[in-house]
């Protein structure tokens, strides 16, 4: 997962030292980023104490529910978490929809930061 926006409030927040563009870096890749969430799910808990059921895949849902109730198109969502799309027209349709992605993914930031860190949202709509 890329994300400028979440790199800059780590910054001012000064709990991000790196100046990686990945929110899941990882220093023991070639990749420069997690690539087994599962592993960092495991450590995350261990560390906070966190004690409750919980896998990746709860992630995605809640990106997906959260997304459709802020008015993204079930299309777009569905480009997000890179399902296939069944639909005959999909066979013509080749744009890639990375404009709507983006757009999606920063209101889908903004409601983590707001969520995460309450006193930060007058910075978080600014830089809207």
């Amino acid at each position: 997962v890329r994300s400028r926006g979440l790199g800059d409030v780590y910054k001012r927040q000064g709990t991000r030292r790196s100046t990686s563009p990945w929110v899941f870096e990882s220093s023991g890749n070639m990749a420069g980023h997690v690539t087994n969430i599962h592993k960092s799910l495991e450590r995350f808990k261990a560390a906070s104490g966190v004690n409750f059921a919980f896998v990746p895949h709860d992630l995605r849902r809640t990106c997906a529910s959260m997304l459709a109730q802020q008015g993204v198109s079930r299309l777009v969502i569905k480009k997000i978490l890179n399902h296939k799309d069944k639909d005959v027209t999909a066979v013509y349709d080749r744009y890639g929809y990375e404009r709507e992605k983006r757009e999606a993914l920063e209101i889908w930031g903004r409601q983590i930061l707001n969520i995460s860190s309450p006193d930060m949202t007058h910075m978080i709509e600014q830089s809207a």
